[in-house]
């Protein structure tokens, strides 16, 4: 039982770190929209925070969906798809291509 223990805090302690990874990993992400949304668009702070705000809002929606093993996951794949390609037009490209996953 011991050993059951200790592959349990050795699991635990792997997916906090992963987790750590994940918030690390959008936070610089964040801080580079904020930076490329001041020198490209010449966004202030206010309007600077408003996109912030709303990516974190967008990620929130999609995050835990496209991460789970679900039929909700193709859903949300298809729904970034749908908005993305009204966005971005001909510089659209499909999530299999963004994500290496074709």
């Amino acid at each position: 039982m011991k050993k059951n223990n200790f592959l349990a805090r050795i699991e635990a302690k792997k997916e906090a770190e992963k987790l750590q990874t994940l918030r690390f990993t959008r936070q610089v992400m964040m801080d580079c929209l904020a930076i490329a949304l001041n020198d490209v668009c010449g966004f202030g702070a206010d309007r600077i925070k408003k996109v912030v705000d709303a990516v974190a809002e967008n990620y929130c929606e999609f995050a835990d969906i496209v991460n789970a093993d679900t039929a909700d996951q193709e859903y949300a794949w298809a729904k970034i798809d749908r908005k993305l390609s009204q966005i971005c037009g001909e510089y659209f490209v499909p999530w299999e291509e963004r994500y290496g996953t074709h």
